[in-house]
């Protein structure tokens, strides 16, 4: 905590008179960030387009789940379409050796 302190001290920003600190009414900012910090309207404004912001983050995340799930969703589909062809390629060789075959 001290060392912000004295960072800010050192930069300006905070006045230290014996123990206390103090921020100065005269902070070496440009004007219009002066503006910017102290205007209510532009900080209402900043805030809505934060929050449109949020659900937009909120919907593409929705939407990337859902995706997500139909791409596992198709992956094991194909995984198991694999074994089965696998299983039925097994099947034919091994009835076509058995109908070649004589028991007697």
């Amino acid at each position: 905590m001290y060392d912000a302190l004295n960072v800010l001290i050192a930069a300006n920003v905070l006045k230290k008179n014996g123990k206390s600190v103090y921020c100065d009414e005269e902070i070496n900012l440009p004007s219009d960030a002066k503006n910017r910090i102290y205007n209510k309207s532009e900080k209402n404004k900043l805030i809505i387009k934060i929050e449109e912001k949020k659900k937009i983050i909120d919907k593409k995340k929705k939407k990337l789940q859902k995706n997500m799930f139909k791409s596992l969703a198709i992956q094991s589909l194909i995984q198991r379409n694999k074994k089965k062809h696998i299983q039925e390629q097994s099947m034919k060789l091994y009835t076509s050796k058995d109908c070649g075959r004589d028991y007697h």
